[in-house]
């Protein structure tokens, strides 16, 4: 089973921080530009704001995106855009339920614990579903713990 990739939210990712990148440009060249003292305290904060910004994407984007299941061997694959690591379901120790609010919408998560104290969140942010992975996990007789928080994306990078 392949969890593929969800493309619409990794574009929007891709291009908002382009967007950014092409905005700092603009900030960092009007600094000059500025005669108001207090104006140059909005464009330092609009700086910083774009920098978390750019940041939070590009740690997103560093994340999981496609998730392999092999049932037969029990391993799953979990790939990104530079890095691809593949774990025995003898690892995982069990999993939590996760959830996050953006944009108005409610993205669903898996948070994976894994026996070295690891964890790793897959989240609808980049992958299509979660409903495919927990049923395996549920199937190999690894149960929910329950809630927790979605950190989303700062425990989602390989």
């Amino acid at each position: 089973m392949t969890v593929s990739t969800n493309i619409s939210n990794v574009v929007a990712r891709i291009l908002s921080v382009t967007i950014i990148l092409i905005g700092s440009y603009f900030i960092i060249n009007a600094k000059g530009h500025v005669n108001h003292d207090n104006s140059i305290w909005v464009l330092y904060f609009t700086a910083a704001a774009l920098v978390l910004l750019f940041l939070q994407l590009v740690i997103s984007l560093l994340g999981v995106i496609t998730v392999q299941i092999d049932t037969t061997s029990d391993v799953i694959t979990l790939s990104g855009f530079f890095l691809k690591k593949t774990i025995s379901k003898n690892q995982i120790t069990g999993y939590y339920n996760s959830f996050s609010i953006s944009r108005g919408k409610t993205f669903y998560g898996l948070i994976l614990q894994f026996d070295n104290g690891r964890t790793l969140e897959l989240s609808e942010y980049n992958i299509k579903t979660v409903t495919g992975i927990e049923e395996y996990l549920n199937s190999v007789n690894i149960n929910s713990s329950g809630k927790k928080r979605s950190w989303f994306p700062f425990k989602n990078v390989l």
